[in-house]
């Protein structure tokens, strides 16, 4: 056989054995890409796109507008009202936080404290995420920040909605008070609005009996985000159930007529119908201002942190001095016979025994800290202590 023949061939079987080689080697890679490509769309197909879009859609909750409380004829007693505030984005804060927080501390009044508190809650958080900086504005305090807007960069006007009691003290008793939600709240329940943050429900009288009436129910938004969160375009938005309205037997204008007859003393009365039984008028006073666990004015004193009252978590607790609000009374009797016929009766009430000392418009305690929590606002004849004396014969 020729020498070139024989090298042909050679060279011919070696190229055969590498083309099968080179053929098995990439029938195996391409079968296992279609493996995993058969595993990833067919088998786990839905599971995957489940996760892919929740990688790419953020979706929350939208808290519901709370549900109002109407007397008989239909006068609110509990609705909502606007709630101005002033949120600040860090990352569009060109000159810094601090700096934004000067410019509006020019503008409106910014205590120290709720400074302090901004610049920790914008390092715990993303710095694309809006935080509150001030809330409750009154209008002039918010159209002046509208007027400012364009020498404030970083800073978002916001409207939100919160609690009112448009007769303060006048139904406290009976409407009670809605407050932030506290871990024992979420653990006793299973509502997913109770995790939104500054969620408030029922503490108190009508709010926390027909909570779950009042409360509705929540909508939801979806978002499409990137990979660090960041909100790049609103997909779709469903607000949430209003809650339902609660109708009370209640006469507002008399429930009125016997708030100012009993004044500032304390005592209670209630006027019911002979006929239906249906309760008109529940006074008990003093009252306190529910509005006050909603929207805390400033107090170096009574409450230096500034905060709604109410809210869990800001106030250290005393077993002796809680919410003054949570009042205890206790009484001693004494029956001493002298003779058959003859016998003297003792009793001895004590008032407050908790809080010592008759209050009213309260400041709620909850929120306080220092020297003074346990202390009611305000004080008047307080009658601690009441001795009876009967002699029977």
């Amino acid at each position: 056989m020729p020498l070139f023949d024989r090298k042909d061939k050679s060279r011919y079987t070696t190229f055969s054995r590498r083309s099968l080689v080179m053929t098995g080697g990439m029938t195996a890679v391409f079968g296992v890409l279609g493996w995993r490509l058969y595993n990833l769309q067919i088998e786990n197909g839905d599971e995957y796109k489940v996760q892919a879009e929740a990688n790419r859609v953020s979706q929350h909750l939208i808290a519901p507008p709370r549900g109002r409380i109407v007397d008989r004829f239909g006068v609110e007693l509990a609705n909502n009202r606007r709630n101005y505030r002033v949120m600040l984005v860090a990352e569009q804060a060109t000159d810094g936080v601090a700096a934004a927080l000067d410019r509006i501390g020019d503008v409106i009044e910014l205590p120290e404290h709720q400074r302090q508190k901004v610049m920790r809650d914008i390092e715990q958080n993303k710095k694309f995420l809006p935080v509150p900086v001030a809330e409750n504005l009154t209008w002039e305090e918010f159209a002046r920040i509208n007027l400012h807007l364009p020498y404030l960069p970083g800073v978002q006007p916001d409207v939100g909605e919160t609690r009112a009691y448009p007769y303060g003290e006048g139904l406290s008793h009976i409407l009670g008070y809605v407050a932030a939600v506290s871990v024992v709240d979420e653990q006793n329940e299973d509502d997913p609005l109770l995790a939104l943050p500054g969620f408030r429900i029922g503490k108190r009288g009508i709010e926390k009996s027909f909570d779950s009436d009042l409360r509705g129910e929540a909508g939801a938004s979806r978002d499409e985000v990137n990979a660090y969160g960041r909100i790049i375009r609103e997909l779709s938005r469903e607000p949430g159930t209003a809650g339902k309205d609660v109708w009370l037997t209640i006469d507002q204008q008399l429930q009125q007529f016997v708030d100012q007859r009993l004044g500032q003393e304390s005592c209670a009365c209630v006027v019911m119908d002979v006929q239906t039984g249906d309760v008109l008028a529940l006074s008990s006073t003093p009252g306190f201002d529910p509005n006050l666990f909603n929207s805390a004015p400033f107090d170096p004193v009574l409450n230096p942190q500034g905060v709604p009252l109410g809210t869990f978590g800001n106030s250290p607790r005393k077993l002796c001095c809680n919410s003054s609000i949570n009042n205890w009374d206790m009484g001693f009797y004494k029956d001493i016979p002298f003779t058959e016929r003859l016998k003297m009766e003792f009793r001895s009430e004590v008032y407050n025994i908790w809080n010592h000392a008759q209050f009213f418009s309260i400041d709620g305690n909850v929120g306080n800290q220092g020297t003074t929590f346990g202390q009611p606002q305000k004080t008047r004849d307080p009658r601690l202590v009441q001795f009876a004396l009967k002699l029977l014969f």
